[in-house]
């Protein structure tokens, strides 16, 4: 179980969703690419998901990006 309780304590991201979200990650520790919450506090699970959303949107976005390059070749 301390394992689960690992993985629910910080979230890996990368740095553009760090600066995207810096003021509300304020309160929690962060670093380049990480975000600690802590383990007496429940999860913010809004934030979470509205940062999760923001990192697909970009990996599609950067996936076009790359297949219109290809396709230009």
């Amino acid at each position: 179980m301390r394992f689960a309780v690992y993985i629910l304590q910080s979230l890996s991201t990368l740095p553009s969703a760090i600066k995207a979200f810096f003021l509300e990650l304020a309160p929690f520790v962060t670093s380049k690419g990480a975000v600690q919450f802590p383990l007496d506090h429940p999860l913010p699970a809004k934030l979470i998901c509205r940062m999760v959303r923001f990192r697909v949107a970009e990996n599609i976005a950067n996936a076009r990006l790359k297949a219109a390059a290809k396709k230009k070749r």
